[in-house]
């Protein structure tokens, strides 16, 4: 009988650790729009939850902290304020407005013209365009037209690309010009022949163009892959995967800062008042009890696993700049290859951790929105024993190599192999290949116009 009895209880505390880490790791993949629906559901399931009516910026600390160390001891619970370190964690998810103002208050620091470049951000739409004339802005600010038509021009180069036009045509040619790409062809296109576009008269636009149909369809592909609403990903109307990013990483003063977004997350505590009538219900009723002391145990692994979330998400965040700093530094060609051992061994946590916590987020960057997988990728090395380099940095320079070559004479895969291999990228004709098609970009006879 004694044996029985130890066996179940053995087997009874191995199922309590196998539902308490289930939930911990299942939170941790949660991006941030899921983590607000599950939160919500359960504040509808468990009556010991309860949604904490203060706004972030005024609620106290919350009584539960993680211990440090992912999913460390989840059998225990430290009842303690024993708050890790947030010093560089802000949670408030920016607006295309602030985003806008953070980048005129670096380029336009103070004066006249940070006067007009805040009247012409304030102005700007949810979709990122600018809904005022520079006459209208004239006669408001009393200034000269030359003066708000400089200050549109410094706003138009901001992030995202695009913002602060007037109209589509005007939103994409910011686009392409930024990239290098605009040309005469394009810039008529776009001016012109939008309506053409949407209509699908590929055949009237090369007529118009003097062009053959097959350079007005890759033209008009090109503008497919820009982005018609460029403050589209700040928008709350926006789609779901860009409704709310759950990361933003910013550079102030020389040092990056990681914003970790849980602003719109409800906050959560234990309903005192309906612990103390259930503990007192259960005195005499061990199904009650029971009952009471299951819920209890859920809310409290809901709220400790959501702190362990945004401790595991800011760790590995952090151990991605550090590790991917170049990139910060310099934009997508300076990606390293990365791989999710190194980082959880940075931070002391399996690998599988790690895969959980980028898995489906999203996070703002300098040079522009990313998926965290993206900062993962394997590589392909350098001549003379140099760093390998990142398969995202070698398809960007395909697509850069492809953009400018001579449309007459395309460049063959293995012409643009050695064009990287003089650059000290050791690669072949068929990787080149590979990575073509994963752009989407056509073969050497295609694109010949």
């Amino acid at each position: 009988m004694s044996f029985g009895f130890g066996l179940a209880l053995e087997q009874s505390q191995k199922l309590m650790i196998t539902q308490g880490l289930r939930q911990a790791l299942a939170v941790l993949q949660m991006n941030t729009q899921e983590l607000i629906g599950h939160v919500e559901q359960e504040l509808l399931v468990n009556p010991l939850l309860e949604q904490d009516p203060l706004p972030p910026s005024d609620a106290p600390e919350p009584d539960f902290f993680p211990v440090d160390g992912a999913f460390r001891g989840m059998t225990g619970w430290r009842e303690v304020a024993e708050a890790p370190d947030y010093e560089n964690v802000i949670t408030e998810e920016p607006s295309l407005f602030d985003f806008l103002t953070t980048q005129l208050h670096i380029a336009v620091p103070n004066g006249r013209e940070c006067r007009i470049g805040e009247y012409l951000i304030g102005n700007i739409d949810d979709n990122g365009y600018l809904q005022c004339s520079i006459s209208e802005a004239t006669a408001a600010l009393h200034v000269c037209e030359e003066e708000v038509a400089r200050v549109l021009q410094i706003v138009q180069t901001f992030e995202p690309a695009g913002v602060g036009a007037r109209s589509l045509a005007e939103c994409l040619r910011i686009q392409f010009d930024q990239l290098g790409m605009l040309n005469p062809d394009l810039e008529t296109f776009l001016h012109d022949h939008l309506e053409d576009l949407a209509a699908g008269r590929m055949t009237v636009i090369a007529k118009k163009l003097r062009l053959p149909v097959s350079e007005v369809q890759a033209l008009a592909e090109a503008i497919r892959q820009m982005e018609p609403r460029p403050g589209r990903r700040f928008s709350r109307a926006g789609d779901v995967r860009m409704q709310r990013l759950d990361v933003m990483i910013e550079r102030v003063a020389g040092e990056y800062v990681i914003l970790v977004n849980d602003r719109d997350i409800p906050r959560i505590a234990v309903n005192s008042a309906y612990r103390s009538i259930y503990r007192e219900a259960g005195k005499d009723d061990p199904d009650t009890k029971k009952y009471m002391e299951e819920r209890y145990q859920a809310a409290l692994g809901l709220i400790r696993s959501i702190e362990q979330r945004r401790l595991t998400l800011y760790k590995v965040v952090q151990t991605l700049v550090e590790l991917q700093r170049d990139f910060f530094e310099q934009g997508l060609h300076a990606l390293k290859p990365l791989n999710l051992l190194h980082v959880a061994e940075r931070i002391g946590v399996h690998e599988s951790t790690v895969s959980r916590a980028v898995a489906n987020k999203w996070a703002a960057t300098p040079w522009g929105t990313f998926e965290l997988k993206m900062f993962f990728g394997s590589g392909v090395g350098q001549h003379c024993g140099g760093d390998m380099v990142a398969a995202e940095s070698v398809k960007r320079t395909i697509r850069e190599i492809v953009a400018t070559e001579d449309t007459r004479q395309p460049l063959s895969d293995q012409r643009i192999a050695e064009q990287l291999q003089a650059q000290g990228i050791n690669i072949s004709r068929r990787t080149v290949a590979k990575y073509r098609d994963e752009l989407g970009i056509l073969g050497s006879t295609q694109r010949r116009r």
